[in-house]
């Protein structure tokens, strides 16, 4: 606690003063992190302690990894303060009195909430318990969760497909890498699109079987993109036998997004350069979208290691080729690495990624991005299209699509649009 002064007048800590502690930790004499009358770690290990000991007051073998990560983190008495959710301790208690097993089916027994979430990643990051997909795992609780609420001819007809189309797709996806949240919302979204769907057929005397294009068009018209979640399952219904060979004819949005202008775009990029209020995070992903056609997914899931700093230059990797950073850009991307992040309650395993998530060891999500730009009046689609429009009129289509990761299909049909005349640049790569 910095309560003293020195020599030169500065505010400075007892020690620094060469004083006596009045304001220290009852128990081992540091005056960092006080709460009260002790410190941070003497505060969270006494808690933590209590909630993980055996009635013999004896630490439990099974959550000794996760009272060693939570002595790491970076501000004590945030963990503390996190133990006393009772859903956190209750649970905690439980396992180190064997009332509960320290295992995934005890959380699932607890009532789905983020709290909830972070806690088990917490336990996975710690060691305590075996690592394992959180999206799939939560989608097929979710889908269980669904399945028993509904009246079982709809359950029926859903779990088979559930059990049979959904998870092929899911695990298939999960073998390459976690599932990201926004697939598990989309087939979420799925099921309550099929829900209502039987429902709807239900309340006009028809079934699946008996099913017409008229009662599909019928339903379709009530919404502008329902069809687009619709079209799997009624294929699968027609390969099953349950159901004959029925359109859903894909559909976009009623009213097309309005296009950003180069003075917009400018005016965005200015303000994301000179407004040092605004968190470095939202200030990058806005410029990376602004200036370098970045996707929202392309900039969450930037690691560290796409990032090269050196005494002349900063270079971030997008794609195959690293783009060298205007210093502005460069200045605010320094910063931000320079940030401590005390406001997780776990310790990281290793420096990953340049955003992170909220959860442990993971990347910040991209509707939280989306979110965060819409804030400050920067709508993501018609920004990165702006940009792409730009970079495809003054640069040839591979250079596009090395340097800002596209395909070249794609980076071809922007130079197109814009207007571009360039074919082959053999000697200019």
């Amino acid at each position: 606690m910095l309560a003293f002064h020195d020599s030169d007048g500065i505010i400075v800590c007892a020690s620094c003063a060469g004083v006596p502690a009045r304001f220290a930790c009852k128990r081992c004499g540091t005056e960092e992190q006080l709460t009260g009358s002790h410190c941070g770690t003497c505060r969270l290990t006494e808690r933590a302690r209590t909630l993980l000991s055996r009635p013999d007051h004896t630490l439990h073998p099974g959550l000794d990894s996760f009272l060693q990560h939570l002595l790491t983190v970076p501000d004590k008495r945030t963990a503390t303060r996190w133990l006393r959710h009772p859903e956190i301790s209750n649970t905690l208690q439980a396992m180190a009195h064997d009332l509960q097993d320290i295992s995934h089916d005890t959380l699932d027994k607890l009532t789905p909430s983020p709290r909830i979430r972070y806690f088990r990643r917490i336990l996975m990051n710690a060691g305590t318990l075996p690592v394992i997909d959180i999206e799939l795992h939560d989608f097929t609780l979710h889908v269980e969760k669904v399945l028993s609420a509904l009246p079982p001819a709809q359950a029926l007809i859903i779990e088979q497909y559930y059990r049979w189309e959904i998870p092929r797709a899911l695990y298939r996806q999960a073998a390459q890498r976690p599932l990201r949240p926004s697939e598990s919302y989309r087939r979420r979204q799925e099921i309550v699109v099929i829900q209502d769907f039987l429902t709807h057929l239900h309340e006009h005397g028809t079934t699946l079987q008996d099913v017409t294009q008229t009662d599909v068009d019928r339903y379709l018209g009530q919404a502008s993109t329902t069809g687009n979640r619709l079209g799997g399952f009624v294929a699968w219904a027609r390969r099953a036998g349950i159901a004959p060979a029925l359109a859903t004819p894909r559909k976009g949005p009623l009213t097309p997004r309005a296009a950003m202008s180069e003075a917009q775009r400018w005016a965005h990029v200015d303000r994301l350069l000179g407004d040092t209020a605004l968190d470095t995070t939202v200030r990058l992903v806005g410029l990376f979208v602004l200036v370098f056609a970045q996707s929202l997914t392309s900039c969450a899931r930037l690691k560290l290691a796409d990032v090269t700093l050196t005494a002349s230059a900063t270079t971030i990797r997008f794609a195959a080729a690293p783009v060298k950073l205007p210093p502005s850009i460069a200045q605010i991307l320094r910063c931000h690495l320079e940030q401590p992040a005390v406001r997780a309650i776990y310790r990281p395993a290793a420096d990953v990624w340049l955003f992170d998530g909220l959860m442990p060891n993971t990347h910040i999500t991209e509707s939280n991005l989306g979110r965060m730009l819409k804030d400050i009046g920067i709508a993501p689609r018609p920004a990165k299209e702006a940009a792409a429009r730009q970079l495809s009129s003054t640069m040839p289509a591979r250079i596009v699509a090395d340097t800002i990761g596209i395909s070249l299909n794609t980076a071809s049909r922007w130079a197109q649009e814009s207007g571009a005349t360039w074919r082959h640049y053999p000697h200019l790569r």
